[in-house]
């Protein structure tokens, strides 16, 4: 019962983010991006982290794509399995939702 439950308000989620036009290239919530490609809270929170030191130790002119793909990679090793868009999409949520520094770097991609 509980299970069944659990489906029904990630079916609802996932049906709300459709609606309002939740994608890969215009992610809605970070949150809903986790949970739909299997990043743990703890994980969110060490890519947080793993994302503002790729920020803090690079310069805006030398920031690409890779630097935030290899930290991903440590600190969530199912990411290897994942396409360039969705580490994008993760960008630009985490740009959106928690470190707004790093938006001008998600509008580049």
């Amino acid at each position: 019962m509980e299970k069944d439950k659990e489906q029904l308000f990630y079916d609802a989620l996932c049906e709300i983010a459709d609606h309002v036009g939740d994608s890969l290239e215009k992610p809605i919530s970070l949150s809903f991006l986790c949970l739909t490609h299997g990043i743990s809270n703890d994980q969110k929170g060490k890519l947080f982290i793993g994302f503002n030191q790729v920020l803090n130790n690079n310069s805006y002119d030398d920031l690409v794509l890779e630097q935030f793909i290899e930290k991903a990679h440590k600190i969530a090793p199912q990411t290897t399995e994942f396409d360039k868009k969705v580490f994008v999409a993760f960008i630009k949520a985490f740009s959106i939702n928690l470190i707004p520094e790093l938006y001008p770097f998600s509008q580049t991609l």
